[in-house]
């Protein structure tokens, strides 16, 4: 019963934001620590004090070369068509939170260091994590810089894969493993 109400749920929020995003999307600096988050801008781009590109307020995946997906749809993924990168730090992948199953471990700030390590993914779809979605976003951004084709960010993280309450999903055990 609980996933049909969140899978209702979903599809409300979904269509709700595609009304939204076609009347007046407006553009919004991803938290970046340039305290730009309140301001908003008519046209997608980068920001002006970080060079982030900018997501839509309304729709995130606006304005972004990879996809926005929710901890619910990931458990729809066949795993092995799949590589998972999880880019906390090491005490977060680690951590109470937990980690997807069989997920690569490269943090951020070490990703464009450690590219060539994930060469061999480039045409493969990439599932890109972290806690709450703000270093993943980055990750994904540069993973397509670097020429990976398929590659897609969940939103909310780790925080949200566990504050939305899945354990009726069938993935869920199977996925957040402490190791």
């Amino acid at each position: 019963m609980k996933f049909i109400i969140f899978s209702i749920s979903i599809l409300f929020t979904s269509v709700t934001l595609l009304a939204q995003s076609s009347i007046d999307q407006k553009f919004v600096c991803p938290p970046c620590g340039c305290n730009l988050d309140d301001k908003k801008f008519d046209e997608v781009g980068k920001c002006p004090s970080c060079g982030m590109n900018m997501v839509g307020e309304v729709d995130p995946s606006a304005g972004y070369p990879y996809r926005n997906i929710y901890p619910g749809e990931v458990c729809g993924l066949s795993k092995e068509d799949w590589i998972i990168l999880d880019v906390r730090t090491k005490r977060e992948f680690n951590g109470d939170l937990g980690h997807l199953k069989g997920a690569i471990h490269i943090h951020v700030e070490d990703l464009e260091d450690r590219i060539e390590e994930l060469s061999e993914f480039k045409e493969r779809n990439v599932l890109v994590y972290c806690r709450i979605s703000i270093r993943s976003m980055r990750a994904s951004k540069l993973l397509v810089e670097e020429g990976f084709t398929n590659v897609t960010n969940m939103l909310g993280g780790m925080e949200l894969w566990n504050d939305m309450n899945l354990d009726g999903l069938v993935c869920k055990e199977s996925a957040r493993v402490i190791e």
